[in-house]
């Protein structure tokens, strides 16, 4: 008779018990990763969100300074060609010399926007955020994403483009009304 008997363990578990080996159970697979975290895909979504975003912000900044490099770039060369062709002795030879050199300093300026906002295109495209390129000076801050300083940098280019413009036209002016 005392073959036949079986040691039993403990009774049934008790609620409690089970609440607790249900919580234990989740954080034991929680932590194996077999059933994702919200919190966890949550803030990688945000980052991807943010990685995006960053991206696509400098991708208009290399466009703007790509198309005012251009423009700068061809009116420097323009200004010359058309005062010599239509104003062989201007009046004011020096609006034209100060027209040239701000058209001259919009070309500069955007190149190095040019450069600083591809620069951290790239950053953004490979996913490498949070730091500013080891390479440039502190004042690059212009040009980075955060403040907005950045469009401070814009309005430094448009403002010397269309300045330089006002003057070349302001000559063409004065030596019409001479």
């Amino acid at each position: 008779m005392a073959d036949h008997e079986q040691q039993s363990g403990p009774g049934p578990l008790t609620e409690r018990e089970l609440a607790a080996l249900q919580i234990l159970a989740r954080k034991i697979v929680r932590e194996a990763g077999l059933t994702p975290d919200p919190e966890k895909e949550a803030a990688e979504k945000e980052h991807q969100q943010f990685i995006e975003g960053g991206r696509e912000y400098y991708k208009a900044q290399v466009d703007f300074f790509k198309h005012m490099t251009t423009l700068s770039g061809a009116t420097v060369v323009a200004v010359p060609v058309v005062s010599k062709a239509f104003l062989p002795n201007p009046a004011l030879a020096w609006f034209l010399w100060l027209a040239e050199g701000l058209l001259l300093l919009a070309a500069l300026f955007s190149t190095l926007g040019l450069r600083i906002s591809s620069a951290y295109l790239a950053e953004y495209a490979w996913g490498m955020t949070g730091r500013e390129p080891e390479s440039f000076p502190e004042w690059t801050h212009l040009f980075s994403n955060g403040s907005d300083i950045r469009s401070k940098a814009r309005s430094i280019v448009v403002l010397l483009f269309y300045s330089g413009l006002f003057l070349f036209a302001l000559a063409f002016v004065v030596n019409a009304s001479s």
